[in-house]
């Protein structure tokens, strides 16, 4: 025989008290890493590190119906629906990093420094959900239970990335400083003819405080470095199937026959071209530092223009009949400057040392957006 429990109250309340109603989710990750260092000869390294990431996350939903007094003459009403939901998703994420370093001093003036190397970065998702209703148990929560199919979906995702990479320094005497790199990165997000992108930076900067005429000034102003750079960065965070047509799956609203249709949908337009996300910076900068380097300073003034904006595209006539596609039209320009202060010394109060540190940040910069598509008409 079964008992019915009945709880006064509000619809929510009643079904928190008959505790039925559940939501859990469980959440599992796995993290490998390996790593290891070959050292054939003096100055000379291999490096060589990979690290393997899993993810399982899992949600379950069991909702139940539940009955409750309700109303001034003290009704009995039964609400709320019988089903269990439950939504697994997988992802794994690969990388792969190569790369030596060779390091060689002549003369005990002429500091030189190459690293050279590879990268790989993959990654992959998978999610399944299922849906079913009017499960035969109340208490219990199992997909077979349930009599009437109400969801059953999935999605999968993947993309990839991997580059060459290198890097040459030089100092002579620790005065004059040289940083050359490049970047040469390929991505699954873009089409053959775009997916790679070369991207070159390079530095330099004169510590003046090191020079012999720098001398007389070295008790009050100890540091004293003047530095440029010019870069450019790549940037490929945008859609996963931008260049490829996507048909949309789905269901009627509608019911044929007792049931709903399935159906598949027109791909949307494709850009004409997309590819990297382009960022070029230059900046001039110095830094000082005073009395022993208690009290420092650092000022950088830059220019920083970002070009190749994935954004819509030019408006199109109603008639066309499609959202405008997005491309990689647009610009964004920011210049400013940054002036950092710092003050960093200690004190020994009652046998105790104190240390004291502060920093002043300012900055400002002015933005301005390029070539965005704009209606008219």
């Amino acid at each position: 025989m079964e008992c019915l429990t009945i709880t006064q109250g509000g619809g929510a309340h009643a079904a928190l008290e008959e505790g039925n109603n559940w939501i859990k989710n469980y959440s599992e990750q796995l993290v490998n890493t390996f790593s290891g260092v070959i050292t054939p000869a003096k100055g000379l390294a291999f490096n060589f590190d990979y690290s393997n990431t899993i993810n399982h996350l899992a949600n379950s939903t069991r909702l139940n119906k539940f009955t409750f007094l309700t109303g001034s003459k003290i009704l009995q009403q039964t609400t709320g629906v019988n089903s269990l939901t439950e939504n697994r998703d997988r992802n794994y994420y690969n990388v792969l990093n190569v790369y030596g370093t060779y390091i060689k001093t002549f003369a005990n003036a002429h500091n030189f420094k190459l690293m050279m190397g590879f990268n790989k970065e993959k990654y992959t998702s998978d999610n399944v959900l299922a849906q079913q209703g009017d499960l035969l148990v109340n208490n219990l929560a199992n997909l077979n239970l349930g009599t009437t199919l109400l969801q059953a979906d999935g999605s999968a995702s993947i993309w990839a990335v991997q580059g060459f990479f290198g890097r040459f320094n030089y100092d002579y005497k620790n005065k004059y400083l040289l940083e050359v790199n490049a970047r040469r990165d390929g991505s699954s997000r873009f089409p053959t003819a775009t997916r790679w992108g070369f991207f070159p930076s390079v530095s330099g900067g004169w510590f003046v405080s090191n020079e012999k005429f720098w001398n007389p000034l070295k008790n009050i102003i100890n540091s004293f470095k003047l530095r440029s750079s010019y870069g450019e960065l790549g940037n490929q965070n945008v859609g996963l199937h931008t260049f490829s047509r996507i048909l949309p799956l789905g269901q009627t609203s509608w019911l044929v026959d007792g049931s709903k249709l399935n159906y598949v949908g027109a791909p949307s337009p494709l850009p004409s071209v997309v590819s990297w996300e382009s960022t070029k910076t230059i900046d001039f900068g110095v830094d000082i530092g005073l009395l022993r380097n208690k009290l420092t300073a650092s000022f950088d003034w830059y220019e920083k223009n970002t070009t190749g904006m994935y954004v819509t595209g030019s408006p199109l006539p109603g008639v066309f009949g499609a959202p405008e596609p997005k491309e990689n039209i647009a610009g964004l320009r920011n210049r400013g400057f940054e002036l950092t202060l710092g003050y960093n010394d200690h004190f020994i109060v009652k046998n105790s040392p104190l240390n004291v540190f502060a920093t002043l940040n300012v900055f400002n910069f002015k933005g301005k957006l390029q070539n965005i598509p704009i209606l008219t008409g």
